[in-house]
């Protein structure tokens, strides 16, 4: 009885709201330093932010936290910004209590008018709330008109309900598009692993399903990737580290309530629905395609619904002037389950230069696609023996480019092929460790004014990878007409720097870089840009120990022979004091790998974001970055976008709308900022994160149109005099793909590591004596496989036979993932077990069918085989059972 008194108590207490009416006083709001010109009248609050930390804390609450309550924020400001609201019940701790694991954050528009800012804090775990912080953004104008904490469940009582066959009446529509909520639940997330909403929508979006549990802070989502018209959307809930425990309600937020409707929603045991078929690319394979030549057009299928998916019914109608010369065989259309895919091809061949309309047509039901498809004139060039000699363009400054030297086997590219294969590169899916496909990068790069790569380049004490790039550089036919530098993607773990260390890294450099005949200078000195800097102070002990390194690397280097090293900052200089620190530490120069502007937080949802929101806000960026890092030289970066949904799943933030002009209008604004500036340098973004959506290079979306944006700003002379881009079938050369590994769940490495490649903190996976062996670099190694045709209904054991030896017998932790076509992997969907490191070979079989989130088909596993450096690893074989 006491606990239902209590709990009647928590539904209807009063709770606390902040609405500045009486004029001069902020109602307890205690602003920091970084927050200026404060006044409260006629109901505002209102002040000016000048820092890159300014916030509110508001102390002596006393709160009765229950899920069911959110947070009202009304606020305008005149700049967009990403909020952050913390909260805790406990005092005690580095910050009072506060942490990220407390804290919800939150999108301003700028467009200064009022904003009704919805947060759902999920604070119920705390019982009481004592203390919030309202983190804003630095410089910016803001008034808040209020504050209040709203309990939309009232007193109703909890409901066992998880089926809502008529949509979601009865449901409390939160303001300011923050989702419709169920009311009070009371059920077990054991009872239901998927849920399943029908949902009939405007247009594309994400359309995110939330839900509160009893045992877990914070609101908890998971995201499905909208298509317009009706359809099913299976989500798996089960394994999720918050899915457990007792559901206390769940919502659903989409990214227009007037574009989209939800018409049911179930809690279930499997997917539901019918056969939903989900046409993730209808198009062309290859880039540059030309008339009179065959290529093919490739239509990849998902199927998302409940049922099996019949791939018989599939058809390709030509417009006028092309011609259908071959179909897909009969083996490529067996049906599929939900979550398979299926690839169909066609060869086709264009009579005449221009676009000619194609419709693929589906099962009954299905409205078909048109795709608009563009013939090239073809070309008499000359057949070549090998890549032709590059005929560089001058430029008016020094373009230099990031490239990710991540390509280096089949199975890092399978995730473009099942994800996004328009972005396939006109080189095909390559491996770049060949000379060839470097003298190929070289060539295009120089024609279209690319003076320099900024190689993305790893090291942790010692031990390296993916340094196959440079390797095929040094033997490329014309190395050296593109310079390189090294951009040190530090992404150590702690206590991986140290002094010794990084004297061990600059002689690395100075032995086997800075004497490339190409490597790039900055005033007369090899540049090295450093991706994160507070890793090395935080290793090093603090800014009199890194200035003492980087000056031990400027000895070294004068005593090699150069005038010293250019160390350019790519992070940590968010504003001026921050700049000053890097400045006094022995950096000349700052940079970022990317630069958004305002885009994320002008985005109306992540998986909406705008290009053109780069382009009109990046130039400001540049501005403010110039500022404030003062005498720390700022090189401006233009972005080549951003949707990492192929590494990372329907989560992502994805900047829609990416286009030639839009990226052509944002370098002419660089060409303009680097004149008013006296700058000499530019810096792209990345050339090929094919995986995380920033990629410039020819490929089948653009061609070779972006690379020709790049000359047509920079280039010099007369661009009728600028060589033509020729791709290697024009010119008679390739394929270069890496040849497709044979599926297999069965790996006994007796003919190859059938698919497994390293992915991180180890060295090359090779096959000695029918074993695939490795030595960890790093505490996190990993390798990866493609697994097309697993199902885990079909195979739900897992015995992997392997050894582990280290230097003193110890027991570590090994570690599987998984993960389905468009999710990343994730610690929810794995398991762990342990390893001894004693060298003896071992069978460790793996109940993956126990696993709640061992699901559906799974299309790619990563193994993580222990967690320390310096492992010698022999995987004998790996194979499922039934």
């Amino acid at each position: 009885m006491n606990s239902i008194i209590a709990a009647a108590f928590l539904m209807t207490a009063a709770l606390p709201a902040w609405n500045f009416d009486a004029d001069g006083d902020p109602a307890g709001w205690q602003a920091n330093a970084q927050i200026t010109d404060i006044v409260v009248n006629g109901g505002v609050l209102a002040g000016r932010t000048t820092d890159w930390d300014p916030f509110f804390t508001l102390d002596g609450l006393d709160i009765p936290a229950t899920p069911w309550q959110y947070v009202l924020l009304r606020i305008k400001s005149d700049t967009p910004c990403t909020g952050q609201l913390f909260w805790t019940g406990d005092l005690s701790g580095e910050h009072g209590g506060l942490s990220e694991i407390k804290s919800a954050r939150f999108q301003a528009a700028g467009d200064g008018e009022w904003q009704d800012i919805v947060l759902v804090p999920g604070w119920h775990r705390e019982g009481r709330i004592t203390r919030m912080r309202l983190d804003l953004c630095g410089d910016m104008a803001f008034a808040i008109d209020h504050l209040r904490v709203v309990d939309y469940a009232g007193a109703l009582a909890p409901a066992a309900t998880v089926d809502w066959p008529e949509g979601l009446n009865g449901w409390t529509a939160l303001p300011g598009n923050a989702g419709r909520f169920s009311p009070p639940l009371r059920f077990s997330a054991d009872g239901a692993c998927w849920v399943s909403m029908v949902i009939d929508a405007k247009q594309e979006g994400g359309a995110e399903f939330l839900w509160l549990a009893e045992g877990h802070l914070g609101l908890l989502t998971e995201t499905a990737a909208l298509r317009p018209g009706r359809h099913t959307y299976n989500i798996l809930l089960g394994g999720h580290p918050g899915w457990k425990g007792e559901i206390k309600g769940v919502g659903v937020r989409l990214p227009d309530p007037e574009s989209a409707q939800v018409l049911s929603l179930t809690l279930g045991e499997a997917p539901s629905g019918p056969a939903d078929p989900d046409l993730v690319y209808f198009g062309f394979e290859d880039g540059v395609n030309r008339a009179g030549r065959e290529c093919r057009l490739l239509a990849l299928v998902t199927n998302r619904g409940g049922g099996e998916l019949s791939m018989a019914d599939w058809h390709l109608a030509a417009g006028d002037g092309l011609h259908i010369l071959a179909g897909p065989p009969e083996a490529s259309r067996h049906p599929i389950a939900n979550g398979e895919q299926a690839e169909l091809f066609w060869t086709v061949r264009a009579d005449s230069p221009g676009t000619v309309d194609a419709t693929l047509t589906g099962p009954a039901g299905y409205p078909g696609q048109q795709v608009s498809l563009v013939f090239e004139p073809a070309v008499s060039a000359p057949k070549s023996d090998y890549v032709p000699v590059p005929v560089p363009v001058e430029t008016s400054l020094d373009v230099c480019m990031y490239y990710f030297p991540g390509w280096d086997s089949d199975t890092k590219w399978d995730c473009i092929r099942r994800i996004a294969p328009v972005r396939k590169p006109v080189l095909g899916y390559y491996d770049e460790s060949k000379p060839e496909i470097v003298d190929w990068q070289i060539k295009w790069a120089v024609e279209n004014g690319i003076s320099c790569f900024l190689v993305d380049w790893y090291w942790s004490q010692g031990g390296q990878h993916l340094t196959h790039w440079f390797e095929a550089y040094r033997k490329a036919h014309y190395r050296d007409q593109l310079k390189v530098a090294i951009m040190w993607a530090n992404h150590n773990a702690p206590n991986t720097h140290s002094r010794e260390d990084w004297r061990a890294v600059t002689r690395e450099w100075i032995d086997k870089y800075f004497t490339l005949p190409a490597y790039y200078h900055i005033n007369g000195k090899p540049a090295v840009f450093i991706w994160d800097p507070s890793g090395v102070r935080r290793d090093l002990g603090g800014p009199d120990e890194v200035r003492a390194a980087l000056e031990d690397s400027q000895r070294m280097a004068r005593e090699a022979g150069y005038e010293g090293v250019e160390f350019v900052a790519m992070s940590g200089h968010e504003n001026a004091a921050q700049a000053a620190a890097l400045l006094a530490e022995g950096y000349s120069g700052a940079t970022t790998y990317h630069e958004w502007g305002r885009a994320a937080e002008m985005a109306p949802a992540p998986s909406l974001a705008r290009f053109d929101d780069v382009v009109h806000t990046a130039p400001a960026a540049w501005e403010r970055r110039i500022k404030d890092c003062g005498p720390l030289y700022y090189h401006p970066v233009v972005d080549t976008g951003w949707d990492s949904r192929p590494w990372h799943g329907d989560k992502s933030l994805v900047l829609r709308g990416r286009n030639v002009d839009g990226f052509e209008s944002l370098l002419n604004q660089a060409k303009a900022f680097c004149a008013e500036h006296g700058r000499s340098m530019v810096v792209l973004g990345p050339a090929n994160e094919w995986g995380e959506g920033s990629y410039v290079e020819p490929n089948t979306e653009f061609g070779f149109g972006m690379y020709e944006a790049i000359r047509r700003v920079f280039g010099i002379g007369d661009p009728a005099q600028w060589p033509q881009n020729f791709s290697p079938k024009d010119l008679g050369l390739g394929p270069y793909d890496f040849p497709r590994t044979p599926p297999t769940l069965d790996w006994t490495f007796d003919g190859g590591p059938g698919g497994w490649v390293t992915m991180m903190h180890a060295t090359p996976a090779e096959c000695v004596d029918g074993q695939l062996t490795l030595t960890t670099l790093g505490h996190d190694p990993a390798l990866v496989s493609p697994t097309p045709g697993l199902h885990a209904n079909r195979h739900r054991q897992l015995v992997i036979s392997m050894s582990v030896s280290g230097p003193d017998n110890r027991t570590s932790s090994a570690q599987l993932f998984w993960s389905s076509w468009g999710s990343a992997t994730s610690e929810s969907a794995s398991v762990r077990f342990d390893v001894v490191a004693d060298g003896v070979m071992r069978d460790h079989v793996l109940d993956l069918g126990a696993h709640p989130r061992w699901r559906g088909p799974i299309s790619m596993l990563r193994f993580d085989p222990c967690n320390f450096k310096d492992a010698e690893i022999r995987l004998d074989r790996i194979r499922f059972g039934p």
